[in-house]
Parts: structure tokens; C-alpha cells; sequence
């Protein structure tokens, strides 16, 4: 069985889309588990609407104070109790098999060293959202983007179990933190099943994650270091370290951070990326910084 969870925060004006595509899924071996993450909006009444409905699938509802998405993702996974956790944003929707399509893939792919199934996101049902997936079975996320340079967003499946040792780690006072903090860390063990399929069809809205990502990571600086001194460690290829480093040291010279070098970890990759970290606070951070 498969929980598709949603974190959402004043999107009552666009679950429903979703909430249709849940209702035409051809397999309905599943429960949506919709976080609130301290909505104002009508999002509490539409699901208390949706539920009396009872249609074939159920329906279960969390309210939390505001607390950022990431927050919402760690507790529906602790609160998830079926096998794979499929993580479906408010603003999107799914194709009408891709229940079964997970449930059928993952009957192939799961083996002990599997931690899920990554598929692919589409404009719609035909045009992917980036590259098609490489013609390979397995892989981890590290190496989709870094060593078949794969361009796009993706549909993660995870099995609960595994998600559940990694949560998401956010700065005091913070509210985002990049997903693939967590993911980064699956990788270091496990690989994922490639399923070359669009599955998620994805939107993208003026008040989105997405459309605000600068000023979205000025606002949760600290956090975002942490990634990056992640990224940095773990990353495949010299030139995607560097590039995390130089992310690090952007951000720190953004909120004025002292001794940047001392606290990257490693000091050689640091000097060397201090040059582009300089490139990157000018062009990218310092305005944004300065204007909130």
C-alpha cells in the first residue's frame, strides 16, 4: 500500500486538482495523508467536505502550527504506516494509473539495497518535465544528477521504513531546508529503482517554493549552509563540490558569517571556491539580503 502525502499551507484553492486525480486512480491501494502546516485559507473544511464523500480510498487529515514543509514531511512520515511514502505537493497532480504503475514497478524492484522507486514529472501525461530517465536499473539520486546528468524534477517513492531514519534537520528559527537533504543521505546506502514514466504532473505557481527559491533561501540561511557543506562532502565530482562549497561561502558572506573557511569542514576545497562563492553572493544573494 501506498501513502500519498501532501503537505500544504493555504492551497484550498488548489487541492482540488489533486484531489480529482486521486479519485480516477485505476488502483486505489492507497491513502492521502494531507499535513496542514497552519492554514488560514478553508483548507480544514474542504477535507472535512472530501472525506464525507467517502469515496474508495481514505482520507486522513493533520493540522500543525506553521512550521515550514519540511516539518510537515518529517511528521507524515512518522504518523505513515504502509510501505511507501510518495510525497505529492499541493499544487500538483498525478496520472490516472500511477498507483499501479508504483504498485506493479515495485513488485520488480524491491530488494534489500532499494530504497524506492524514482520516476519521472511532466508538463503532462506526454512531455517530461527536464530529460528522459538514463537506461540504467538502479542508481542513487547523486548519480542521476551529477553522473548522467539527468535535467528536471523527479517522482520519489520511498519505502517508510528507510525515510524514517533520515529526517529532515532545519537551523532554529528556519523553515526550509533543500529536499535532498535527506536524500543525500539515503544515497550513501541505498540505490533507487529506475522507472523511466511520468507518473507526477507538475505545476508551478506564483507562490510557490519554486518561483521564490532566492529569496526562499536568504530566509533560511543557515539551513541552507548545511546543505551545502552536505553537498560538498558527499558530492561525486570536484566541480559539483566546488560548486556546493561556493554556495556555502555565498551564504555565509550574505548573513555575515565569521570564520567561513574554518567551519566548511575542509579548508583546501574552501580557498578554492571562495572566488565563485564571491561571484555567487554578489550576483545572486547580496540585493535579495539587503531588501528584506
Amino acid at each position: 500500500m501506498v501513502t500519498i502525502f501532501t503537505p500544504t499551507f493555504n492551497r484550498a484553492h488548489l487541492l482540488q486538482n489533486l484531489y480529482d486525480s486521486l479519485c480516477r486512480q485505476t488502483n486505489k491501494n492507497f491513502l492521502w495523508h494531507i499535513v496542514d502546516d497552519g492554514s488560514t485559507d478553508d483548507t480544514g473544511k474542504l477535507v472535512k467536505q472530501w472525506k464525507k464523500e467517502n469515496k474508495e480510498f481514505v482520507i486522513n487529515y493533520t493540522r500543525q502550527s506553521n512550521g515550514g514543509k519540511q516539518r510537515a514531511h518529517n511528521v507524515g512520515v512518522q504518523m505513515c504506516e504502509t510501505e511507501l511514502f510518495f510525497c505529492v505537493d499541493s499544487d500538483d497532480s498525478l496520472v490516472d494509473d500511477a498507483v499501479k504503475i508504483i504498485i506493479e514497478n515495485w513488485g520488480i524492484a524491491k530488494q534489500e539495497n532499494i530504497a524506492g522507486i524514482v520516476a519521472l514529472r511532466g508538463k503532462d501525461e506526454t512531455i517530461t518535465l527536464g530529460t528522459s530517465m538514463p537506461k540504467v536499473s538502479n542508481l542513487t539520486m547523486l548519480e542521476l544528477y551529477q553522473k548522467y546528468h539527468f535535467k528536471g524534477d523527479t517522482a520519489l517513492i520511498y519505502r517508510t521504513e528507510i525515510l524514517k531514519k533520515y529526517p529532515f534537520v532545519l537551523a532554529e528559527g528556519e523553515k526550509f531546508i533543500g529536499e535532498n537533504f535527506v536524500y543525500n543521505q539515503i544515497d550513501l546506502n541505498y540505490k533507487m529503482y529506475v522507472l523511466n514514466k511520468i507518473i507526477y504532473i507538475c505545476q508551478y505557481f506564483e507562490d510557490g517554493y519554486t518561483r521564490n527559491t532566492v529569496q526562499l533561501l536568504v530566509k533560511n540561511p543557515h539551513s541552507y549552509m548545511i546543505l551545502k557543506k552536505q553537498q560538498a562532502e558527499i558530492s561525486l565530482y570536484l566541480r559539483y563540490r566546488i560548486k556546493h562549497m561556493a554556495g556555502f561561502i555565498a551564504m555565509g558572506l550574505t548573513i555575515h558569517e565569521t570564520n567561513l573557511v574554518k567551519k566548511s569542514g575542509n579548508l583546501g576545497l574552501a580557498i578554492l571556491s571562495y572566488p565563485l562563492g564571491l561571484v555567487i553572493w554578489r550576483l545572486r544573494f547580496k540585493k535579495v539580503y539587503e531588501n528584506l
